[in-house]
């Protein structure tokens, strides 16, 4: 188990992300048995809600790894899948290659809200996610080769093992660039 990001909203309610093996919060079991972990806890530090998505099924390196909260308390979560499936809710995400790069939002109680993927062939990584005031996303990372954004194609340099990428989003999931 393991944290790697952290953010806070503007009541001060702390959320965060990062992998999970355990299948309950707070004595709670967790819906979904994936790796991947949000999580929810209150000022004082009383546990709100946790949610998991992603697989076990080769999902050992499934991690949440950007978080973000936007002006309505939505969240905003971004991270990295190596399972062959992975599940978000009541979806699938069906990996592309090596490892592709997820953007999920859920509301301020925890309920997804939409999920959107990036990848191809090679290895795709998110390195975190920033929300802006009209609550359009930025999220960074990185492709080793070329990888679809909802239909928008990055392709790393010709002899790069990776490259760099920047990528936005609008506050309905819609990839904007």
């Amino acid at each position: 188990d393991e944290g790697t990001a952290v953010a806070v909203d503007s009541v001060g309610n702390v959320v965060l992300t990062g992998r999970s093996v355990l299948e309950t919060f707070a004595g709670t079991p967790v819906a979904n048995t994936g790796r991947i972990l949000v999580a929810k806890y209150a000022q004082g530090g009383t546990e709100l809600w946790a949610i998991k998505a992603g697989s076990y099924s080769g999902g050992n390196q499934d991690t949440g790894t950007g978080i973000a909260v936007d002006g309505a308390g939505n969240v905003l979560v971004c991270g990295v899948f190596y399972s062959p499936l992975a599940t978000f809710g009541t979806g699938t995400l069906t990996n592309a290659g090596f490892a592709d790069v997820f953007l999920a939002k859920l509301d301020a109680a925890g309920t997804l809200l939409w999920t959107r993927q990036a990848g191809g062939a090679g290895e795709e990584t998110a390195g975190g996610v920033a929300v802006a005031p009209d609550d359009s996303a930025y999220l960074v990372g990185g492709t080793g080769g070329s990888a679809s954004f909802s239909g928008v194609i990055v392709t790393s340099l010709s002899g790069a093992a990776s490259d760099g990428f920047i990528a936005k989003y609008a506050g309905d999931g819609s990839a904007q660039w």
